[in-house]
């Protein structure tokens, strides 16, 4: 494991730990997504970010969002990246990775 994951894995579980006792609001769920998509766990990251977007919309930001895609990537899920690059860029029009990104994603789904 790389150092800066084992950094990322430290400070979600840190900020897991503080809002355990507390009710579960859209950043516990951003941060649980990033430590379980820091684990390797790709399906389980992508339900806890969808979940921190349905309790609270507007902390879909375009970085989330781009997060989001990349592990849909990951998981072969092209269409529903292809989704969150075009929020993402809705979003941040000035940002070129998104539309990179959402190419490469776009080029992918070809593949299957």
């Amino acid at each position: 494991m790389k150092i800066s994951n084992i950094v990322l894995t430290i400070a979600c579980v840190g900020a897991l730990l503080l809002t355990a006792c507390e009710k579960k609001d859209a950043k516990y769920y951003v941060d649980s997504g990033y430590l379980s998509y820091s684990n390797g766990n790709n399906n389980k990251a992508l339900k806890e970010f969808k979940k921190a977007i349905e309790i609270e919309p507007q902390i879909a930001d375009f970085w989330l969002l781009n997060v989001c895609a990349q592990v849909s990537e990951k998981e072969s899920r092209f269409s529903e990246a292809i989704e969150f690059y075009n929020k993402s860029i809705e979003m941040n029009p000035d940002y070129p990775d998104s539309y990179y990104n959402r190419a490469w994603a776009i080029k992918n789904g070809k593949k299957q």
